[in-house]
Order: C-alpha cells, then structure tokens, then sequence
C-alpha cells in the first residue's frame, strides 16, 4: 500500500509567509502585506532599503525552494511519490492559486 493510500494525501502544499523576487516586486509587495493597516509610505520606503541590501529579494524564496529540494528527495528515497505544491499567504504564487492548480490537476487532499 503507498504512503497516499495509507494517508488519503495525494499532494503537500509547502505554505510560506512570501516575498519579493527582485527589485520591482519589493514595493507591490511590502503595500499587499500591509494593505488596510494604514502604514505610512515613509515606512514602508524604509523597510524596502533593507530588501534592496539583499538585491530586492527576499531570502526566503531560495530557502524555501531548496527546503523543498530536499523534502522531495527525502520522499523519493522512500519510494512516497507526492508532489509538492509551493504557495504563499502574501506573494506568489498566492495559495488561492496553488488551490486552483490543484484542483485542476484532480487532486482532492493535500497536507
């Protein structure tokens, strides 16, 4: 029996927090977070400083993509042959578009 008969799981979704992938995604970025909390545009010039110091890009992304890597290949050396699926709450992919994706592709339960 495969480890998605045994657990019903036919997919993972790998949900993260988000965040910009170069320069011109910092500012549409930082004003979707703090969208409706009324933070002043000053601050949120300030905070798209400390992202340029990284190149306009958060770190996050190539950490999660490379977290993924290694999940994917720990499964598949335990013959659990499940996609996985990487989303974010904040940037994209959004995982309303994850879901859709997903639901496209036939696939009913995720974890």
């Amino acid at each position: 029996m495969s480890f998605s008969e045994r657990t019903n799981f036919e997919a993972i979704i790998w949900l993260s927090f988000g965040g910009p992938n170069g320069p011109s995604e910092v500012m549409p970025f930082l004003e979707n977070v703090t969208a409706g909390r009324n933070v002043p545009r000053q601050r949120l010039e300030k905070v798209a400083e400390q992202y340029m110091i990284f190149g306009g890009k958060s770190p996050i992304n190539d950490q999660n993509r490379e977290l993924i890597e290694k999940l994917h290949s720990e499964l598949e050396s335990r013959s659990i042959g499940l996609p996985i699926y990487f989303a974010n709450r904040n940037w994209s992919p959004y995982l309303s578009e994850v879901v859709n994706e997903l639901r496209l592709a036939g696939v009913s339960s995720a974890l």
